[in-house]
């Protein structure tokens, strides 16, 4: 899980890009942007053909926050951060620097789409569908995994919440409808790849949007309703947002966890 560590900490990282290092660190930054930005667009070439395009290349700063004691350090990127352009589609990608290595969420939606699409749902009455990593963003691969499969294969970790918003009552599913599913096997057949599914029924359309933003804090495995906190006071998610049940789905090394919530 060495891999899956280092890009989490990538990441975390990007969130604390300063502009007040020291010049020299800065000069660092460009020497190494100018030194790898080559490489890192042959990489694109060589995995995605001579018609992918890279754009907005940086190597950025990073601000380092000491503890217990504040202090406050600058360092450049060991690694460049980019955007793929393929047919007109734009992707994020972080090319490593010490590893000639790529990470892309270029194949994310095949790769993820794969599970949701296999789930005995009616995909007609989805509202919503979206996949996040453990750090909130969508979720990145090495360059070469196009499957889900190979996903699984990969020395690389990843932990996947794969959401979805419906208007389809739940209620009618149990869990022998999920656990043969062979997509759902792969994952917790991965010893680098686990999930969290969330499958949450509303009643109003209208309230997928804010669900949206706040479904990664939402825990649906417990006997209890999430609570929703803010400056009111706890609330009930089921009543804030209009749910109407949820199924949460959590996929582990030969570990599959059924939870049904109304």
């Amino acid at each position: 899980m060495k891999k899956f560590t280092t890009i989490l900490f990538i990441f975390f990282l990007i969130s604390l890009v300063s502009c007040g290092a020291p010049p020299d660190v800065k000069q660092e930054a460009q020497d190494r942007l100018k030194q790898y930005k080559p490489l890192f667009e042959q990489k694109v070439e060589e995995v995605y053909g001579s018609d992918a395009r890279l754009k907005k290349v940086k190597c950025d700063v990073t601000t380092y926050v000491g503890s217990p004691v504040p202090s406050v350090s600058y360092s450049a990127d060991n690694y460049l951060t980019g955007t793929i352009s393929i047919s007109g589609r734009n992707y994020d990608a972080i090319y490593l620097t010490y590893e000639n290595r790529m990470i892309d969420n270029v194949h994310t939606e095949d790769i993820c789409s794969s599970v949701t699409d296999a789930l005995p749902l009616d995909h007609d009455k989805f509202i919503l569908v979206k996949y996040i990593s453990s750090v909130g963003f969508e979720p990145m691969f090495e360059s070469e995994v196009d499957s889900l499969e190979k996903a699984a294969e990969s020395d690389e970790g990843n932990i996947i919440t794969f959401v979805i918003i419906t208007s389809e009552d739940l209620s009618v599913f149990k869990e022998d409808d999920f656990t043969d599913i062979p997509e759902l096997q792969t994952i917790t057949n991965s010893k680098n790849l686990s999930g969290n599914i969330k499958i949450v029924s509303v009643k109003d359309k209208s309230m997928a949007s804010s669900l949206s933003g706040k479904i990664r804090d939402l825990n649906f495995s417990y006997d209890t309703h999430p609570m929703v906190y803010n400056s009111n006071g706890n609330k009930d998610a089921f009543d804030v947002y209009g749910i109407r049940n949820a199924i949460s789905i959590e996929l582990n090394p030969d570990n599959l966890v059924y939870n049904y919530m109304d």
